[in-house]
């Protein structure tokens, strides 16, 4: 199934429930512990498309702009199952994710993306875990985010 657009709302103890018109819903205790540094959290603003790289593992990558950006995962394999990111879509732009080789974002099409481009939105975040060598599973977020 393509073009799901999943309303992610933060529940009062930080869980998030994830509902999509597939009927997917889910609740995550991801807090953003890296482990390094006693749980310290790692952010990275990105003005502009980028690669992400596994180095990247944990981190919080953040996109800051007011026009269309994206960011491009990483080829991942078995061993890297496990792998997560937090995005933050941080401004009036729209900001795409788009997956390496025919991996697949939540219900997404091989190869495909997963978006928001609520121009109202100026904040949305979506955590995204690979769990299977080519499955990427929603987490965690805030906002509207479409699959293609």
């Amino acid at each position: 199934m393509n073009n799901s657009a999943f309303q992610l709302v933060r529940g009062p103890q930080g869980d998030t429930g994830a509902t999509g018109d597939s009927g997917v819903q889910g609740a995550s205790g991801v807090k953003g512990d890296t482990g390094a540094g006693g749980g310290a959290y790692t952010v990275s603003e990105k003005t502009d498309n980028y690669g992400v790289q596994l180095a990247d593992v944990g981190k919080t990558l953040v996109m800051n702009s007011s026009s269309d950006k994206s960011f491009t995962l990483a080829s991942v394999s078995s061993g890297d199952i496990g792998t997560w990111y937090t995005f933050v879509k941080k401004g009036t732009g729209r900001v795409t994710i788009t997956t390496a080789d025919s991996d697949i974002i939540a219900d997404s099409s091989a190869g495909g993306s997963i978006y928001n481009d609520e121009s109202d939105e100026i904040y949305a975040t979506i955590t995204i875990e690979l769990v299977d060598e080519t499955q990427w599973d929603i987490v965690g977020g805030h906002g509207v985010w479409t699959t293609t």
